[in-house]
């Protein structure tokens, strides 16, 4: 850009000197810059190549002055605001151009630009299309009209401009490139896409950019095999290419093929040892092949200052959780969670780490840390709620679920834990229905939720409903424990107290066969037994 300024020296000296009769007048004493057009031109340009655009702009105005009916010398003012994003001054000299010349291409072109970089489209539209007119056989007008088309959002219209250019120039690649372009980016047409993708790339194979797009949409249409044939001909020009590589490992393990997804990353770990997105993508694939040692081995060397850090440590932990070796992953995360206060996933590990070794009060107290350096954070409130729920202190969990829903009102499982627990006490069952109701709206499937408002029918008395409602419940999770009891709740209140007994007992054997059974529920379900036996 700079050179070009520099080279237009000559032409406009030939322009202003030869070319043009008008001359300055002279007022008073002027010095010899002020006099002389030709110096302030050359100033100006050297300005501008010292990206000095305001004296740049300054001097080019004083040789306009003194040449006001040069529409080449408007242009290049025009140009320079532009430049310089003023945009309303540079319309004026677009304008001020077009005046002196109204068949100067150049001016016409940059004029509709300004229009289209000031917001006014269909403005910069009509003038790229007298630009077309003016000169049909112009590849550039035809990509410059479609392009503003496109700014439109008038997608076909661009397509019938750019099938205008093909035919006038058939062998327009840029053509073919723009309307793939469209027909991918906009009109979500991959296929229409593919075939001027590949019209481009008979005419130049050695497209890369071109036959990597064909990949990327073969890869958005789950053809791994046809996106991996182009990525492998791209290579052999890109052999050193760290994302291209990348790309094709990560199809290799797409298609299952994990011996060469593990030799090309580990070829590309030999050439970039501290390379810690290849120790971490190393490690998912270790870990997918139950490899668990080596997995850990590459999560190990994903050092703290990372942006994989995070990940690496959250699956680390996860496998040593796997290999029953919680102790050293309690005490990873809580070295994680040192330097990365604000990693949800992590606290949220800890916690259930913590719950699982019946360290509750260790478990709520990670989960309070978590909520004091990332208030707001979803997923934190509602563990706590069920933490506060599995230590009896039912109160702290439905105000904790209600601040779930006050961050997200579209929370299915929060609407039914407060729906359910108030059904549980008995107290504000018409809220109650309406909450679990719009749990179910969100989650229409889910079997918990619909056994909920089976329990809300049964605690507002209307046995029938409720009997209705736990049996689908019951169809999509016939081994839930408490599904089974509330079942034989409802039948017994009907009066069927066969099938209360059978659905008790089944309830019973169902918390029996549970990796940890629940006591209460089965000291519960078996005094209903004995009651009825």
């Amino acid at each position: 850009m700079k050179k070009k300024n520099v080279l237009v020296f000559g032409i406009l000296f030939f322009l202003l000197v030869g070319g043009c009769t008008k001359q300055p007048s002279k007022k008073g004493a002027v010095s010899k810059k002020e006099e002389n057009p030709y110096t302030h031109f050359v100033l100006s340009n050297l300005e501008a190549y010292e990206e000095n655009l305001g004296s740049s702009i300054a001097d080019l105005k004083k040789t306009v002055a003194a040449y006001p009916d040069s529409a080449y010398l408007h242009t290049l003012l025009a140009q320079r605001y532009a430049q310089n994003k003023q945009l309303d001054e540079a319309l004026k000299e677009s304008e001020a151009a077009l005046k002196s010349d109204p068949n100067m291409t150049d001016a016409r072109v940059l004029y509709a630009q300004v229009l289209e970089a000031k917001g006014e489209t269909p403005q910069s539209t009509h003038v790229f299309e007298q630009v077309v007119k003016a000169k049909p056989e112009w590849e550039e007008g035809y990509l410059k009209l479609a392009q503003s088309l496109v700014y439109e959002k008038k997608f076909h219209g661009a397509i019938r401009v750019l099938e205008n250019l093909k035919k006038r120039h058939p062998e327009s690649l840029s053509a073919d490139y723009y309307m793939a372009t469209i027909y991918e980016t906009y009109l979500e047409q991959p296929g229409k896409a593919l075939q001027y993708y590949e019209q481009i790339l008979k005419e130049d194979p050695d497209n890369l950019k071109v036959r990597h797009q064909i990949a990327q949409i073969y890869v958005e249409q789950n053809k791994m095999q046809s996106a991996l044939k182009q990525l492998l001909l791209i290579e052999k020009q890109m052999s050193e290419d760290l994302g291209l590589q990348l790309q094709i490992a990560s199809i290799y393990q797409e298609l299952g093929d994990m011996k060469e997804t593990i030799s090309r990353l580990e070829k590309i770990l030999q050439a970039n040892p501290n390379a810690d997105r290849i120790h971490y993508y190393l490690g998912l694939v270790f870990e997918k092949m139950k490899r668990n040692q080596e997995a850990l081995d590459h999560f190990e060397k994903v050092p703290s200052a990372s942006s994989f850090y995070k990940d690496a440590t959250l699956h680390e932990a996860l496998l040593y959780r796997d290999l029953k070796q919680n102790e050293k992953a309690v005490a990873l995360l809580e070295k994680a969670l040192r330097k990365e206060t604000k990693a949800p996933q992590l606290y949220l590990l800890l916690s259930l780490l913590y719950e699982e070794q019946s360290k509750i009060g260790q478990a709520i107290d990670v989960l309070k840390n978590g909520i004091r350096q990332m208030e707001g954070e979803e997923q934190l409130y509602f563990n706590l709620s069920l933490l506060y729920d599995k230590t009896k202190k039912k109160d702290e969990a439905v105000k904790l679920m209600q601040k779930v829903l006050e961050i997200n009102p579209q929370n299915a499982s929060a609407l039914n834990y407060i729906g359910y627990i108030y059904a549980e006490e008995g107290k504000n069952l018409n809220q109650a229905q309406q909450w679990v109701e719009e749990a179910l709206k969100l989650k229409p499937n889910d079997g918990y939720i619909i056994d909920s408002l089976g329990w809300v029918y049964y605690r507002k008395g209307d046995y029938k409903m409720a009997l209705r409602t736990l049996q689908k419940a019951y169809q999509i999770l016939p081994k839930e424990p408490i599904i089974n009891e509330h079942l034989g709740d409802a039948y017994l209140k009907l009066g069927q107290k066969a099938q209360a007994l059978r659905f008790f007992q089944k309830a019973r054997d169902l918390n029996k066969t549970q990796a940890e059974p629940n006591r209460e529920d089965l000291e519960r379900v078996e005094g209903k037994i004995k009651q009825w036996e």
